[in-house]
């Protein structure tokens, strides 16, 4: 079981600029962040459990930015297990983003030794990622923009496990 706390700030000071559209001044984003994240083992695999708090807020010179400050949440459930030569994989996420709204997201993943070196694998999932504070708003470089994505991946292959061989 861990439970760790962190703070993140990323500052960026203009000095002088050629450009009229830009303010003097820093450009200043923060973030603060909890994760608690524990382990279970069951009579078949392992189970993961995993909880984030964040809180995020940015500001500039002059006029401040459209969305100055957010919260995200998430929350994580995972189980892996392995019998004779097959493996498995479950994982489920929920995330909440008071800018980019709220979104499930798992996948789910199966592993079969066919022989000693080879292993086939197949698995299904889906994803979800809100763009940072720098890079909506970074001088020179944020897009402001920029929207939330998801994606959905299939993959399947089967693959060599070469172990160095012992003298």
């Amino acid at each position: 079981c861990a439970l760790p706390i962190s703070e993140a700030v990323d500052g960026y000071n203009t000095l002088r600029t050629a450009s009229p559209w830009t303010e003097l001044g820093e450009t200043r984003s923060r973030s603060q962040q909890w994760i608690w994240e524990n382990q279970l083992a069951l009579s078949k695999g392992l189970l993961q459990v995993h909880a984030e708090q964040q809180y995020q807020d940015v500001s500039r010179p002059g006029e401040p930015f459209e969305q100055t400050s957010r919260s995200i949440r998430g929350y994580g459930l995972g189980w892996i297990a392995q019998e004779g030569p097959h493996q498995w994989q479950v994982n489920l996420r929920r995330d909440e983003n008071s800018q980019f709204g709220s979104e499930n997201t798992g996948a789910l993943a199966y592993g079969f030794r066919l022989s000693t070196p080879w292993r086939l694998r197949v698995a299904i999932g889906t994803s979800f990622v809100a763009p940072s504070f720098n890079q909506l708003y970074y001088p020179g470089f944020g897009n402001p923009a920029l929207d939330r994505k998801s994606t959905r991946l299939n993959s399947s292959h089967v693959s060599e496990s070469r172990m160095p061989s012992s003298a």
